[in-house]
């Protein structure tokens, strides 16, 4: 019978003492990069106190193009064409 692997010990906990390690990270720390957009033109009248959203979501196809940024906070959703 095959020894079954925890992926937590045999991927992750390695890959996050690597961060530790080597790069000085600390638990809490993200690891996530969040894309920062500026308000559109369309926009900047409805949010005179925004210069830019940091989406919630934000979906993208194989290519890595935009196909919607989703920002809960303001209520609307865009698209590449208005942003």
């Amino acid at each position: 019978m095959a020894k079954k692997i925890n992926e937590a010990t045999s991927t992750d906990l390695p890959i996050i003492q690597r961060l530790v390690s080597e790069y000085g990270w600390k638990v809490g720390d993200t690891l996530l990069y969040q894309q920062i957009y500026d308000i559109p033109e369309n926009l900047k009248q409805d949010y005179p106190t925004l210069k830019n959203i940091r989406p919630d979501i934000v979906l993208q196809d194989l290519n890595g193009e935009v196909l919607a940024v989703i920002e809960k906070t303001i209520y609307h959703t865009y698209t590449p064409t208005t942003l």
